[in-house]
């Protein structure tokens, strides 16, 4: 409702980081870099597109921001220095590549949700070169080498497990995440 309200990006950025650290990054959408607790939003260019395979498992998880954030340690935490470089690559306009990706929740999430590697061995069984995690998870994703790789991959993972979803996705643009603000 706030965003046909004449409000400007920064006064909405406001409101959305008292909602919470990351939601001021859906306020322009597109590719950015969060800063700060992840409500200092930098626009970069769109990132070059990539299709995906997503598992989204069916592990739920009560208070999952507060337990997740609970669960990391120092150890988790980098120097920003692959982050930074993700930055370059992107505003270079190169692919992502596998070794480029990396999430703090990632170590945290295989000893949380119980049975989480399972379905990161089932994507690799498939055919995923590599799988991340999305977000605080327990959702996880794999870069394929095009639309027919990841279809070729969810084709594989023919079998159901205990509930979860499995898509085949592509990034997009900014102008395609911001539509839902215009229509």
């Amino acid at each position: 409702r706030l965003a046909g309200a004449g409000l400007s990006d920064e006064q909405l950025a406001g409101i959305a980081g008292g909602i919470g650290s990351d939601v001021a990054f859906f306020v322009r959408g597109g590719t950015a870099l969060g800063e700060g607790r992840g409500d200092q939003i930098r626009p970069l260019p769109d990132a070059r597109e990539a299709w995906l395979v997503l598992v989204v498992p069916a592990l739920a998880m009560k208070d999952k921001t507060r337990t997740m954030y609970g669960a990391l340690t120092g150890a988790d935490f980098s120097d920003g220095s692959r982050t930074a470089a993700l930055a370059v690559t992107i505003e270079s306009g190169s692919a992502i590549e596998d070794s480029m990706l990396r999430n703090v929740f990632e170590r945290a999430a295989y000893e949380t949700f119980e049975g989480l590697g399972g379905f990161r061995d089932w994507m690799l069984e498939a055919g995923a070169r590599s799988v991340h995690l999305s977000g605080a998870g327990p959702a996880l994703f794999a870069l394929a080498n095009g639309e027919p790789e990841a279809r070729a991959i969810r084709g594989r993972m023919n079998r159901a497990r205990r509930g979860e979803r499995v898509y085949v996705v592509r990034t997009i643009p900014a102008s395609e995440a911001t539509l839902v603000w215009t229509t």
